[in-house]
């Protein structure tokens, strides 16, 4: 599980006063790149010709989050078919008192960069972002 925290800016926080539904999608799709960039440095793209895809993505909201607040997230795969090919991304979004506030659930895969279509992702890519 890779575990990263932020802190809500005013940018996505709506007339209601909370974090608005483009600002759990944003912080949700910073996770995955914070963990490739942890894991294999600027050149994780570059290195093996390949780039995560989402297919679909769902957001279950629980609770409100507010302008200024620490929020912690989490970042699990599961149901990886083909050693990774295919996979599902959970990102749990807790507020400052460890509550959980939004389940974002995305399905995606590994594409190749040249021939735009969706393969298993090297050895490496597997054992270190797949099976965090």
């Amino acid at each position: 599980m890779f575990i990263k925290k932020y802190t809500i800016s005013k940018d996505h926080i709506d007339t209601n006063g909370h974090l608005n539904e483009v600002g759990f999608y944003y912080y949700a799709g910073l996770m995955p790149w914070a963990l490739g960039k942890e894991k294999f440095g600027d050149d994780f793209i570059k290195k093996h010709n390949i780039g995560p895809v989402i297919f679909d993505t769902t957001i279950k909201f629980l609770k409100e989050i507010f302008q200024d607040e620490e929020i912690k997230m989490t970042l699990e795969f599961s149901d990886l078919i083909d050693r990774g090919r295919k996979f599902t991304r959970t990102i749990e979004i807790f507020n400052k008192n460890g509550e959980l506030c939004a389940v974002v659930t995305s399905h995606g895969g590994f594409m190749n960069l040249e021939t735009r279509r969706i393969v298993v992702p090297p050895e490496e890519v597997y054992e270190v972002f797949l099976k965090n």
